[in-house]
């Protein structure tokens, strides 16, 4: 599977890098790459997934979390990673009965939108670590910081107006980690192909 067959949805005559999925890609940290470049390094390492991989639903590559559903995809690159969080959404009958939870990880990055992957509640810790490893200059696991400035709702409406860290000053926050990191020695970009579907 390549990108052009994600984009296989798209009308024939389209240019693809006007959709918005690539379109968001303007604010990643690799924009200046260009749109074709960084569609091309997605291409490479779609084209070396396990062939017995499923293809739907979020694929960790190598560098790019893609992810495909019927009508849509989405497509973030792990330097654009800012904060992977554990969320619990309750479910309920008439908002009064409650009726069971979804246990989930919730992938916030730069580009935007947030990705979210249902996991089982026994297998949050090892998603999260896996993400960590992907993207280990994100915040990883809940953090009132973040949620503040990032989860939208009435639950966050008073930390909003905290006198903690910006947005801004977050993103900064987490871009100095990630080039701290890249410029240690026994630190690199992971190149290998693979990648699974998590």
């Amino acid at each position: 599977m390549a990108l052009p067959t994600v984009l296989a949805h798209q009308p024939r005559d389209a240019d693809y890098t006007r959709t918005p999925q690539v379109t968001r890609l303007r604010k990643s940290v690799l924009a200046s790459q260009g749109l074709v470049a960084m569609v091309g390094q997605i291409d490479q390492q779609l084209a070396a997934l396990d062939p017995g991989a499923r293809r739907t639903g979020p694929i960790l590559l190598p560098s790019w979390l893609v992810t495909v559903n019927q009508n849509a995809f989405s497509l973030v690159s792990s330097t654009d990673v800012l904060w992977v969080a554990p969320y619990v959404f309750r479910h309920k009958l008439f908002s009064l009965v409650p009726l069971g939870n979804t246990h989930a990880v919730l992938v916030f990055s730069r580009t935007g939108p947030t990705v979210k992957r249902t996991v089982p509640e026994a297998k949050l810790h090892e998603a999260l670590g896996a993400f960590y490893r992907w993207a280990p200059w994100a915040v990883i696991g809940p953090n009132e910081a973040m949620a503040a400035r990032f989860v939208s709702g009435a639950s966050s409406l008073k930390r909003w107006f905290s006198s903690g860290l910006s947005r801004t000053e977050l993103i900064a926050a987490v871009d100095r980690r990630r080039e701290q990191l890249l410029s240690a020695p026994q630190f690199g970009p992971t190149t290998s192909g693979g990648g699974a579907a998590l």
